[in-house]
Order: C-alpha cells, then sequence, then structure tokens
C-alpha cells in the first residue's frame, strides 16, 4: 500500500536487486534508487505518476526499463550512469524527454518513444556510445545542445518534419553518422 517512496529512501543500497512498484504506488522521490549497483530489474506500475530526479541514476546493472503511460512528472538525470542499460520505452504522458535522461547509459541500443513528445532537453542521450540509430516522434520540435553528443555508433537519425531547433553540438562527435532523415 505505499504511495509515495521518499527521497533517497533506498539510496545506496548495494544487494538491492529487483524493484517491483506496488500497483498503487504514484511517486518515486528523487534519489529514491540511486547508487543501488545490484538491481537488475525495475518494474514501473501504471498509476505512477511521478519520478523524480536521479531516481535510478548510477544503477550499474540495469538493462531494461519501461515507463508507464501514467507517469505525469519527471525529473532529470533519472537514468544517468546506467552502464548496462540496452532498451528503454517512454510512454508517458510528459512531451519531452528531460535533460540527462540517459546521460552517460553507454550501452543503450534500443529507445521507443511516445508520439506525444515534441522535445529532446540538453544532454538527454549524450555518451550513449552504443545508439545506432533514432527515431524521434513526428511532432519533436526542439533538440536541446549536446542531446545526442558523442552517440559514436549513431548512423542514422530520423529527425521527422516538424523539427525547428537543433541547438548547439546536438550530434557533436557521431562520428559513424551518416543518414539524417
Amino acid at each position: 500500500n505505499v504511495k509515495t517512496i521518499g527521497t533517497n529512501a533506498f539510496s545506496n543500497c548495494t544487494n538491492l536487486g529487483e524493484v517491483i512498484l506496488a500497483s498503487n504506488t504514484e511517486v518515486i522521490g528523487d534519489e529514491a534508487f540511486s547508487n543501488c549497483t545490484g538491481i537488475r530489474n525495475v518494474v514501473l506500475n501504471e498509476g505512477l505518476k511521478s519520478i523524480g530526479t536521479k531516481a535510478f541514476s548510477n544503477n550499474s546493472l540495469l538493462e531494461l526499463i519501461e515507463i508507464p503511460e501514467s507517469v505525469d512528472l519527471i525529473g532529470t538525470n533519472i537514468f544517468e550512469k546506467c552502464k548496462s542499460l540496452q532498451n528503454a520505452t517512454v510512454n508517458y504522458a510528459v512531451n519531452y524527454i528531460p535533460k540527462s535522461m540517459f546521460l552517460e547509459c553507454s550501452n543503450l541500443e534500443s529507445v521507443n518513444l511516445s508520439a506525444n513528445i515534441d522535445s529532446i532537453a540538453a544532454y538527454s542521450f549524450q555518451d550513449c556510445v552504443s545508439l545506432k540509430e533514432i527515431t524521434l516522434p513526428k511532432n519533436v520540435k526542439h533538440i536541446g545542445m549536446y542531446a545526442f553528443e558523442n552517440c559514436s555508433s549513431m548512423e542514422t537519425a530520423y529527425l521527422g518534419n516538424a523539427l525547428v531547433t537543433i541547438e548547439d553540438y546536438a550530434f557533436c562527435n557521431d562520428s559513424l553518422l551518416n543518414s539524417i532523415v
């Protein structure tokens, strides 16, 4: 019956291996599960409304994450330095990818983004060196600075027709990038 998991509630619990939220959990506080280097599996419930800043940062064994549609408030740097994260599905109601959401997720290979997303904030995917392609939803109008910097495996970026602004260094050092569609 836990509705709220507070700030730093489980941070630095290095032996914690799995997090399965109760069906009525609504809030995950800032850094609630940060530096839990043993977490391999996280199941976020439909009904979750808010995920705080750095909630799962530096969880080095986490490989997969799916954010449910019910999430309508989201902090920055949520999965920063989740070095084993390979696949992410972002279904939430929020219309942007926040700053540094997947910063330094060096094994991130696949990202599925909700169709309602219209903005990618600065540093969102910086140093995601295993990301080979990105397909942005058709409504994306803005890509922040350094958003995809140092994505050294990126070959293709599907940007869509709504894009208005690509900020400084957005795709800087993406040396394999050979197609922008």
